[in-house]
């Protein structure tokens, strides 16, 4: 061996049969294939296995080096690749798979909402309530009736509906006999007046009477054997009542809607076509059941199909969820007395009641602001020779309690002529016991319309 051959390696005789990867020494650590295989051929003593142990590691390292050469282009390239497909995917394809998400789940919860009710709704637990309101349609149907009028007016009124010199709007049925209900500005001028009942039979109606005050008429059909409406109780009208409208809300007959009583008392300026600015209803029921125009006349009716008012006024020109009625009571009462009499003789006091107002009750350190306050007692009537003053709060009528103004109002207008009423009355926190002898409206130069104070009108 020479000294060239003893630099690059060194090879101990006695173990050449051993493991030769043992023994070599490297001299550098640059050592390649290319050396290792000068040493070989200048080294011809070398067996061929220990050739091969002795190149083995040589190029084991050179393929090494050459793959992690290579390794780096390739890596970065499939990292590029990777990168460039995810920025396409939330660019492209990401909003497309967000969409579809969202409509996956939406249309999961649709499902679900739709399966529960489906389970929820198998034993149709509303049927009844549905049931319920067919009976009440079915039972106040066969009382009321379309009215058709022809005048020689044209109006164009929120209450009336009007084609021409034709009208249309609703009724009632009060008797088997043939006496109709209707609203007076339905049949107000009119030269013909048609009634058409539930069987759709017609029938010319004439009017037996009318009352301004309470916008009521009564007509007369020659018909037998029909079916009259129930009544309610005026004092089962609450706030909260279910109710429904039934009547001919432009012309189109038999139409059922259904509400609330949403208040009681109320006062609205008549629509009575020539009535004067300061003349007003009284004690009104308001409800949000629809009433447009044609349905005036028709009943409102409670979850027995007894009627609690006559359909008589709205705001504005078509339904906006305030409605009113004359109340069941009133109606009885001036019906009644226009059937026996041909017209409605109403008492008078001669007082103009208000609400008890806070500051006063304040002032004078009354409590209950309940009742109906005094503001105004007409001289020469019976208010007056009973001694009731202006200031004074009337509590009780005989046995009823006097709730506000509109309540005496009422009580007064009901009370026959004649008639002496037992008061209560708070003077200044002051109860005080008067009797009072009811008169006749018609015996005052008042007549039958009702003064407002200037501070009361619009």
């Amino acid at each position: 061996m020479d000294k060239r051959g003893q630099e690059s390696f060194a090879v101990s005789p006695s173990d050449s049969n051993s493991n030769m990867d043992d023994e070599i020494t490297f001299s550098s650590n640059d050592v390649d294939a290319q050396s290792a295989s000068s040493n070989l051929q200048q080294n011809p003593v070398l067996p061929s296995s220990s050739a091969t142990k002795v190149l083995q590691p040589a190029l084991n390292r050179n393929s090494i080096v050459r793959n992690q050469n290579t390794r780096q282009p390739v890596s970065g390239m499939i990292w590029f690749a990777i990168s460039s497909c995810s920025i396409a995917i939330a660019v492209f394809i990401g909003p497309k798979l967000v969409e579809e998400y969202s409509y996956a789940v939406a249309r999961g919860k649709s499902r679900a909402e739709y399966d529960v009710a489906k389970v929820a709704l198998r034993d149709r637990p509303l049927e009844g309530l549905s049931k319920m309101y067919e009976f009440v349609a079915n039972k106040i149907s066969p009382s009321v009736v379309h009215i058709d009028t022809v005048s020689n007016r044209y109006d164009k009124g929120d209450e009336l509906y009007v084609q021409g010199n034709k009208g249309q709007g609703s009724g009632v049925i009060y008797s088997s006999d043939g006496y109709v209900i209707t609203n007076l500005h339905v049949i107000s001028g009119a030269n013909d007046i048609s009634v058409t009942l539930s069987n759709r039979r017609v029938y010319k109606a004439k009017v037996i009477g009318r009352d301004e005050q309470t916008d009521l008429a009564v007509l007369k059909i020659n018909a037998s054997g029909l079916t009259p409406g129930e009544w309610a109780d005026t004092d089962s009208i609450k706030v909260g009542t279910m109710a429904w409208a039934v009547g001919s809300p432009f012309g189109l007959d038999q139409s059922v809607t259904s509400g609330i009583i949403s208040g009681r008392h109320r006062r609205v300026k008549s629509p009575v076509i020539g009535a004067s600015d300061n003349y007003v209803f009284k004690d009104l029921i308001q409800t949000d059941a629809a009433i447009n125009p044609g349905n005036s006349g028709g009943p409102l009716v409670n979850s027995v199909g007894s009627i609690m008012g006559i359909n008589t006024s709205i705001i504005g020109g078509s339904y906006q969820g305030v409605c009113f009625s004359v109340p069941a009571g009133i109606v009885q009462n001036v019906v009644s007395e226009i059937i026996e009499n041909g017209r409605v003789e109403r008492g008078f006091l001669g007082v103009f009641p208000e609400i008890v107002k806070y500051e006063y009750a304040e002032q004078h350190g009354i409590t209950d602001i309940s009742g109906a306050f005094v503001s105004l007692v007409q001289p020469n009537t019976p208010a007056a020779s009973a001694g009731i003053k202006v200031g004074d709060i009337i509590r009780r009528w005989n046995d009823k309690v006097v709730e506000n103004e509109l309540t005496l109002f009422s009580l007064v207008a009901e009370a026959p002529v004649d008639s002496k009423v037992d008061l209560v009355i708070d003077r200044k926190g002051e109860e005080i016991s008067k009797s009072v002898t009811i008169k006749s409206r018609d015996q005052y130069q008042f007549g039958s319309r009702i003064r407002i104070p200037r501070s009361e009108q619009d």
